[in-house]
């Protein structure tokens, strides 16, 4: 079969031929940001299922995928050859495209994807002891993966919604610093508090050297736009992100913001990875010689101390001193991907709940977002409750969904509690009201549960929002939209009526939709084929005669959600690889648009055009991406 996409490779050699949706975007996803090698690690552990291999068996599969069939004859003459470029490569193809058959670059991949959270680690031990030898089997996280792409979407709200900065402690955006230290952590997957500390302090060096030789380039000839350079970093040097003040200003803001960022649950703790010191395990010896720094899976059953190699920077040390409950020893730090899912979808069923019930509720949207908010942050928060009993954690994990008017003050906009001050009641009153208003009126979907009635309570009432009938709402907003898109307007309008009314025949399905019955029985044929409905015959006879069946269709939810779900998939997957080819295609381009100078690039009216429309096509496939994964992330991650 020929290649739809010419030279332009992007699976691996152990990638199925017609692979799930799912999993061929989460290898993608691993190949577009980790490389060709990774991605064959990544779909041999895929090959595996849930019940996950060893490392050697790993090795053996991808080997039996890879490995070249060896001629004995031939590699017996050329071996004293002295010309390498006669010998036998022992890979069918290039390393380029996935081919690899050493264990080295095999076991250094592995250890990417775990470093990156992208594989389940399973511990057995054999006969039930857990003094005997171990065996580690690991599975690929493939829902983890497909949220590769979706980590730029993670630093931006964390630049933009995350108000940890102090203004003081940075001349740029506020939000650049706890930016700079989730971008950190997404690009590392997991690191140390000095490691983090340190690598965001050389980023924000880097970004103000930038800056100012801009500047300084521009301030030179204003005239003509400089032409873009890297500039000359040494980041080798300790002083290239060591803090220029006196008094380490920079250092203890990025430690401040760091302090924040951990206690509002952004980040999370992870067990380190340390090198291996188990002689009788050939499973985990790999992992001896991979990485400057020896790091072993801590999995609660397993203690061990994490092997520093190299001394931290001693001031960063001191700061990180003075937080011992909040940066303990040792400690290694990932992005808490559940809390950013957690307040985007706050931030999308406010957007909800405002444009359907703000004529009745004008700040409907933001109450709804911060009540949102509110409760993840308590599941996420830093736990500071470890002098209360057990029975008063266990009744604070069942009221953690439920909220007093008083608490949403923090999580709300500053005008909208400006506003509730300026009325009569004061600011508790009139919230009860608004949020009674809200669960009296708005209904469909319901938005908030009054749990204790409001009138003579002394905190205002209690409340709990329904997160579970908002996030259907949304969920079903989006499968209609998504089959009228596809299917055409009848066939949405079919599938709302199955829904409602359940099971009926075509005759009734036409007289219910207003359509003749020869274009619905259409409709209802490509609504089966693609997976949306369902059709049950009964048989009136024995004979099983189908002119007297009784043809009846109906809605699967979960399989018209799971069909919808693949196709947002796939198309996401076909977009990605489009943006990449059209990227492989358009190389030209963007290495003249880097060395040539303003004025020297596209001085031809045609290749100005071309040019011009190369970027507007980049423009769209990115837009086309951030709207397919909102909508995966809305179906699968809400």
């Amino acid at each position: 079969m020929a290649n739809p996409f010419g030279g332009f490779v992007h699976t691996s050699p152990l990638g199925p031929h017609k692979p799930e949706p799912e999993l061929a975007l989460a290898s993608n996803a691993v190949r577009d940001c980790f490389g060709a090698t990774v991605q064959t690690v990544a779909d041999g552990l895929a090959g595996f299922g849930t019940d996950g291999a060893t490392v050697p068996q790993l090795l053996g599969r991808i080997r039996t995928h890879c490995r070249r069939v060896r001629h004995e004859e031939r590699d017996r003459l050329v071996a004293s050859l002295a010309d390498p470029h006669l010998r036998t490569n022992p890979t069918r193809g290039p390393e380029q495209s996935g081919y690899v058959v050493d264990t080295a670059p095999i076991r250094a991949a592995l250890l990417v994807l775990i470093q990156h959270s992208l594989v389940h680690i399973q511990i057995i031990h054999p006969n039930n002891s857990s003094n005997s030898a171990v065996t580690y089997k690991y599975s690929l996280d493939a829902r983890r993966a497909c949220m590769l792409p979706r980590y730029p979407r993670f630093a931006e709200y964390a630049r933009k919604s995350i108000a940890t900065a102090t203004p003081s402690s940075t001349n740029g955006d506020p939000g650049d610093m706890p930016s700079a230290i989730v971008e950190e952590l997404l690009i590392h997957g997991r690191m140390r508090t000095a490691d983090l500390v340190r690598d965001t302090l050389k980023t924000l060096a880097k970004k103000e050297n930038v800056e100012e030789e801009a500047a300084a380039t521009t301030k030179e000839d204003d005239d003509v736009v400089p032409t873009a350079a890297t500039p000359n970093i040494d980041t080798s040097s300790s002083s290239s992100y060591n803090d220029k003040s006196a008094d380490g200003t920079l250092s203890k803001a990025v430690v401040e913001n760091l302090k924040r960022l951990v206690e509002q649950g952004f980040l999370e703790l992870v067990p380190p990875l340390a090198g291996s010191n188990l002689e009788e395990e050939g499973d985990e010896t790999e992992f001896e010689s991979v990485g400057e720094k020896k790091r072993k899976r801590n999995d609660g059953n397993v203690n061990v101390d994490v092997d520093d190699v190299g001394a931290d920077d001693p001031a960063i040390v001191e700061l990180l001193c003075n937080h011992p409950k909040v940066f303990p020893p040792g400690a290694v730090w990932r992005v808490n991907v559940s809390l950013f899912h957690a307040n985007l979808r706050a931030f999308a069923l406010g957007r909800l709940v405002a444009e359907r019930y703000q004529n009745k509720v004008p700040t409907a949207g933001s109450l709804v977002s911060a009540a949102l908010k509110l409760v993840a942050h308590r599941e996420h928060a830093l736990d500071a409750s470890s002098a209360l009993s057990e029975e008063d954690k266990h009744q604070r994990i069942q009221d953690r969904t439920i909220f007093a008017p008083d608490d949403l003050l923090a999580f709300l906009p500053a005008p909208i509690v400006k506003d509730y001050q300026g009325l009569a009641g004061g600011t508790r009153a009139n919230l009860s009201a608004s949020l009674v208003k809200l669960s009296q009126y708005c209904t469909w979907p319901q938005v908030i549960i009054e749990v204790e009635d409001a009138i003579g309570h002394p905190l205002g009432g209690k409340f709990e929002v329904s997160t579970r009938q908002l996030v259907d709402h949304l969920q079903g907003r989006i499968l209609n939209q998504v089959i009228e898109d596809s299917q055409g307007q009848v066939a949405a309008r079919i599938c709302s009526i199955l829904q409602s009314k359940g099971q009926l025949e075509s005759d009734a399905v036409a007289e219910a939709a207003m359509v003749p019955a020869k274009d619905v029985r259409e409709v209802l044929h490509r609504l089966f084929l693609q997976n949306y409905i369902v059709l049950l015959t009964l048989q009136q006879t024995k004979q099983h005669n189908p002119s007297n069946a009784i043809y009846l269709w109906s809605i699967h939810k979960a399989r018209m959600f799971q069909s919808v779900l693949h196709n947002v998939c796939q198309a996401l997957q076909n977009i990605r690889l489009r943006r990449q080819h059209e990227m492989e295609v358009g190389r030209v381009w963007i290495e003249r648009a880097k060395e040539a100078s303003y004025l020297d690039e596209n001085e031809h009216e045609n290749d100005k055009a071309n040019y011009l429309k190369f970027c507007q096509g980049l423009e769209r496939l990115d837009c086309a991406t951030l709207q397919l994964d909102e909508t995966l992330m809305v179906l699968r991650d809400f």
